[in-house]
């Protein structure tokens, strides 16, 4: 993935180095994917790379997981996807928080507005979803089958749809 061009560091005396530093490039399986027919996914993948992978590591898995579904499914050439909620919540890494399922909800949606204003992705909304839901008791189980359909940026759309054409025969 990785190649290691240059070791920095002290000679110790019985020869061996103790590397400080190291300069290294991507390889060629790495290199492909950054400037060959994986660039596109690599671009929203660089993007993710500069959220917090503390404090926003929603946004950050979410970036990547979008992504990579929007790549699987380039063939289709239709990137507007519903996603399920509790998908969502498994991509994140976080489950719902049953007894106050409305935090698990403003959390995921912050990190939707948050990708749209980084413009990781061009839309998003509920599909289907009745808010009069969330006045019921346990509306979670309801909402975690909800679904969202979330729409890529045009720069995804473009460069995908050039790969579909090419694909039919």
């Amino acid at each position: 993935v990785f190649t290691i061009t240059d070791l920095l560091g002290h000679l110790r005396p019985d020869g061996f180095l103790n590397v400080e530093k190291f300069i290294f490039r991507p390889g060629k399986i790495f290199g492909h994917f950054l400037f060959g027919a994986g660039r596109q996914t690599a671009l929203l993948a660089a993007q993710a790379l500069r959220y917090d992978p503390v404090q926003q590591t929603w946004e950050k898995r979410l970036a990547r997981y979008l992504s990579y579904q929007w790549r699987c499914k380039a063939h289709a050439s239709n990137l507007l996807q519903s996603f399920k909620v509790a998908s969502l919540l498994t991509a994140v890494g976080t489950p719902c928080n049953r007894r106050k399922p409305f935090l698990t909800r403003a959390r995921l949606e912050k990190a939707l507005d948050t990708l749209f204003q980084d413009s990781i992705i061009a839309a998003w909304q509920y599909d289907r979803w009745d808010e009069a839901c969330t006045t019921r008791r346990g509306w979670a189980d309801v909402w975690l089958q909800a679904t969202i359909l979330i729409e890529p940026p045009d720069v995804i759309r473009d460069h995908y749809q050039a790969i579909a054409r090419q694909m039919k025969p």
